[in-house]
């Protein structure tokens, strides 16, 4: 069959009606439908694509560093997402990670992804080069709709949260992540992106535990990598390009994101607390004047040795940062505690602060900087009573 625009926009239509009816019909059968139906379902859609697209699937000579770059790219995305979890820490992987558990999964997701991988690329060259570009932006679009499953995240109650990560840690990354995926099916093949979601999706499916990482990083993450992967193989499809010039290829040389993603990741390190200094955002008044609400105060690691009376500190209460100052410090057999209060407060705190929650002494603040950080938390946390005044 001639490439045509008309019969992939019918096909990406038909995928559309595929993919809803999976999501919610499908669904509905629970196991047999994720384990046995859905990869079924996947294979023989591919196979109905490949017949009514009966081209020739080409190996492009780009393909082998095409593949380079998306395999430094998701080893690059696992190292740093595996270094960030030493910071806040780790918890269980929501996958069963046993052997069983890791043989389900690559038999339900794996032809899945395959299947995926193969639709994208056959629908997307299925066209002439006139009509590349709106073709692209379908299949952009009909993937994201897959991977977005919007049954799931529109099943809680819709609140302000909500809108904000479905935008930011769902729409967003995914948006990019499939604008990577058909750039590069359009330009190489589908090999490079089996193998970037075949090695992500074992990462997750055979690590026993995962970082506890706040949301607002994992979406920077999945985000930024995946934005600059595709700003180097455009650079590089572009210089293999006989039109494109030394000065366009000079200007558009992705090498300059270097040094802004390694701020970047140093920035997120440094918020999780990977330095001996670390940033808090103060949401309340109880140190006032000396802090003000939307005040960031930087604190360095301290033992409670060290800590002196009239320190300003801050410690954990109930996954909070409380930050008080230092009123006095007890001998309890041989255990030191700090007794704190708010200089806005009008009684101590409730109970002595032990060395286990020490974070910090405060070495110096910077003003109102923090209200961003603060008003990101209050819309997917809420003040959580923590036992402690928060200033007249």
């Amino acid at each position: 069959m001639q490439k045509s625009k008309k019969v992939t926009i019918i096909l990406l239509i038909g995928l559309v009606l595929f993919f809803l009816f999976c999501q919610y019909i499908l669904v509905k059968l629970g196991g047999l439908y994720f384990y046995i139906l859905k990869p079924i379902c996947f294979v023989g859609v591919v196979l109905i694509i490949s017949v009514l697209i009966s081209s020739q699937i080409v190996i492009h000579k780009r393909r082998n560093d095409i593949v380079q770059y998306c395999l430094i790219t998701v080893l690059t995305y696992m190292v740093i997402y595996l270094v960030s979890g030493i910071f806040p820490g780790f918890g269980k992987n929501p996958y069963d990670t046993s052997l069983k558990g890791i043989f389900v999964n690559v038999f339900s997701n794996l032809p899945v992804i395959i299947s995926l991988e193969i639709m994208r690329y056959k629908l997307v060259n299925n066209v002439v080069k006139k009509d590349r570009t709106i073709i692209f932006i379908l299949v952009v679009i009909v993937f994201s709709i897959w991977d977005l499953n919007f049954k799931s995240l529109l099943s809680g109650k819709i609140v302000p949260y909500t809108i904000f990560t479905l935008i930011f840690y769902n729409l967003i990354p995914i948006v990019v992540e499939n604008i990577l995926f058909t750039y590069i099916a359009q330009n190489g093949d589908y090999i490079p992106n089996i193998l970037y979601r075949g090695i992500y999706s074992m990462f997750l499916w055979t690590l026993p535990i995962l970082p506890k990482l706040p949301w607002v990083f994992e979406a920077i993450l999945s985000t930024i990598l995946p934005f600059f992967l595709l700003l180097y193989i455009r650079y590089f499809v572009n210089s293999k390009n006989k039109i494109y010039t030394y000065v366009n290829r000079y200007e558009e040389n992705p090498k300059g994101l270097i040094p802004f993603s390694i701020v970047l990741v140093t920035i997120i390190w440094f918020t999780l607390g990977a330095f001996p200094i670390k940033p808090v955002g103060v949401a309340t008044g109880s140190m006032y004047p000396v802090i003000n609400v939307g005040d960031m105060v930087v604190m360095k690691s301290i033992k409670i040795g060290d800590i002196k009376e009239d320190d300003i500190v801050g410690y954990k209460l109930k996954d909070t940062t409380v930050v008080h100052r230092v009123k006095e410090i007890i001998n309890d057999k041989g255990d030191l505690k700090l007794i704190t209060k708010g200089d806005n407060n009008r009684a101590e705190d409730a109970d002595p602060v032990t060395e286990g929650q020490i974070v910090g002494k405060v070495i110096f603040k910077v003003k109102y900087i923090a209200f961003p950080t603060i008003w990101l938390h209050s819309l997917y946390s809420g003040r959580e009573d923590v036992g402690v005044e928060t200033g007249k």
